[in-house]
């Protein structure tokens, strides 16, 4: 577990009070900076490098091993993993668990895209669902979050979301080439938009319910990407002016998750939503098709004057955040 994240974690189980858990943290917020995110980063590089190099292999000596050969590895690697995992972790519960093993997480980890490799394997190989990888998406993303919910693997959780996010983007994509549907930008950022929003419905719904509460973050983080990244889509690839409705709902729905950012505290949704919401309304500003020449100019200037207060509220973070 991060060591900065133990007061919430103990105070959560009643172990301490509201007054010591604000003293650890104080306390915590006073030591150097560590290595933990650091050596992370290069543990989880390290697993994607191999995972690289494990398919460059592939690649280049298929016709030697077959297919059938590589398949069976692959499972048989996760297999492993995942037998692994269920010998190190505690039962399931709908609580925080710390992690039994400092290899135990790595391992949960190798193992999901493993087999994530090997289904993807053989859908492409073999033609299982024939050229629609829709359903190869949401059977890896439902996956990832049974895992997620059982060993209690926030990375597991995001890696199976996004899976399912993927599943609604091939989705729409195939129905874009099979309809050749003209107004496909508007199709996606309302997907985009609506799949956010539910995204962090669910959360705050399970977190509600106290199951698995420290997932809230994982849902509300990928919901804001969801949200911003189909704002981005309408603003810059729609060739006709946006509307003063589709401004409201975007600058309304990423405000409502900058002060979410604040409730549970999260650093990267606070940074997240706080740029996005500047590059939304200065950009939505400048091709808003009600407004004048003179406001769309005003609107480049709003973004330059907002830069400095989003620079100003990064850097004060804390501050607004109450860590």
């Amino acid at each position: 577990m991060n060591p900065f994240l133990l007061p919430k974690w103990l105070l959560s189980q009643q172990l301490i009070h509201t007054e010591e858990a604000e003293k650890m943290q104080q306390q915590y917020s006073k030591l150097p900076p560590n290595l933990f995110i650091e050596l992370n980063l290069f543990l989880y590089g390290g697993i994607l490098a191999f995972l690289s190099g494990l398919g460059t292999i592939i690649y280049y000596h298929i016709d030697q091993t077959g297919h059938l050969v590589l398949i069976a590895l692959l499972f048989a690697a996760s297999a492993w993993g995942y037998r692994f995992c269920l010998s190190k972790y505690p039962s399931f519960s709908t609580e925080r668990q710390i992690s039994p093993s400092h290899t135990a997480p790595f391992v949960l980890l190798f193992s999901f895209l493993l087999f994530a490799a090997g289904v993807s394997y053989v859908a492409y190989q073999f033609q299982l669902l024939g050229n629609n990888y829709t359903w190869t998406s949401l059977l890896l993303g439902l996956t990832g979050l049974a895992i997620a919910y059982r060993f209690d693997d926030e990375r597991t959780l995001s890696l199976g979301l996004t899976g399912i996010a993927a599943a609604f983007g091939f989705s729409l994509f195939r129905w874009q080439i099979l309809t050749d549907a003209q107004w496909m930008n508007t199709t996606i950022w309302t997907t985009g938009f609506f799949l956010g929003l539910s995204f962090a419905a669910v959360g705050w719904f399970l977190a509600s319910k106290q199951i698995k509460p420290h997932f809230e973050n994982v849902y509300a983080n990928l919901a804001g990407w969801l949200i911003i990244v189909s704002n981005f889509l309408f603003l810059f690839e729609l060739e006709e002016p946006v509307s003063l409705l589709f401004l409201l709902f975007a600058t309304l729905a990423l405000a409502a998750f900058f002060k979410y950012s604040q409730q549970l505290k999260s650093v990267p949704l606070y940074c997240l939503t706080l740029i996005g919401l500047v590059l939304t309304v200065g950009g939505g500003l400048t091709r808003i098709s009600l407004l004048s020449e003179l406001v769309m100019v005003l609107g480049l200037y709003f973004v330059l004057g907002a830069i400095v207060l989003t620079a100003y509220f990064i850097i004060h973070y804390k501050k607004y955040l109450k860590l």
